[in-house]
């Protein structure tokens, strides 16, 4: 395959296509999301569980900052969302296909009260992109979904966000989870300057839904469940040639008082993963 035709199959990506139009919309996010991170657990700021990214805290500093306001209008919200999905994303780049019989099978699995939720504090990397071919929400396409593990501190709890991607645009779905146990070292408080003129003005946590999704929620158990399989021990997670499931590792260099975080990113092109591809074969 010649690099001409990767060019083409990478432009046809919608998941860079959002981190691109991302990365217009915020173009100093991802420098900000860097100082963050390399500030986590020093510079008073919550040594977060390893799971989460970044808190959602940070996020809203970034567009808030953007919009040079305190209290972000509601038709900011949802950005708020996006960055911390897609910006979650960008550190790996992972895309996630199921096999059509374990997909089907996974959504159609129902999310009892009785499931070990700290499964989805184990997902494969801190945000994944899955594909949902043939899929709708409602009556739009659903092309696939953004998933990650989000830290409340203010609330004490953790909470799955997912950030759909249909025909009609991207839209934020947080899902809370019953289990919040946590015992990391995070703190309860987040007292950084930043973060606490964003979270004193209303907060990142009391964001509405989408009116679009009302009366959908019923939607999100599927896609729900697709998540749970994919953090499951038996999920067969099948990659291409040298790529490395899991988390890239921190390090960290001086440079002008701050500890800078330099991560090491997967390749400049997305990280491709087939789900149940062995599992599929046995049904």
């Amino acid at each position: 395959m010649d690099a001409h035709h990767i060019n083409r199959l990478e432009q046809a990506c919608r998941p860079l296509e959002h981190l691109a139009n991302l990365g217009r919309l915020y173009p100093k996010a991802w420098r900000q999301i860097e100082k963050f991170r390399a500030s986590k657990g020093r510079n008073i700021l919550p040594n977060w569980p390893e799971w989460c990214f970044l808190p959602m805290a940070g996020f809203y500093a970034i567009v808030s900052k953007q919009a040079d306001v305190v209290r972000l209008p509601p038709h900011l919200l949802p950005d708020v969302s996006r960055l911390a999905a897609i910006g979650t994303w960008r550190h790996t780049k992972g895309i996630y296909l199921f096999d059509p019989d374990v997909r089907n099978a996974a959504m159609l699995a129902r999310v009892s009260g009785e499931m070990n939720y700290e499964l989805l504090y184990r997902l494969p990397e801190w945000c994944v992109y899955i594909e949902t071919p043939d899929q709708k929400w409602g009556v739009m396409p659903l092309h696939g979904f953004f998933a990650h593990a989000e830290w409340e501190a203010e609330k004490g709890r953790a909470t799955l966000r997912l950030l759909l991607d249909c025909e009609g645009g991207l839209f934020p779905c947080p899902t809370p989870l019953p289990c919040a146990d946590v015992s990391d070292g995070t703190v309860s408080q987040t007292t950084e300057a930043d973060l606490m003129q964003s979270m004193s003005g209303g907060g990142v946590y009391d964001m509405p839904p989408e009116n679009v999704t009302d009366g959908m929620a019923g939607g999100l158990e599927p896609l729900v469940s697709m998540v749970y399989f994919l953090c499951g021990e038996y999920a067969d997670i099948r990659g291409h040639g040298d790529n490395t499931l899991g988390n890239p590792m921190q390090k960290h260099v001086v440079e002008d008082g701050w500890y800078e975080a330099s991560f090491d990113y997967a390749p400049e092109t997305v990280r491709r993963w087939q789900v149940g591809e062995r599992t599929g074969c046995l049904t």
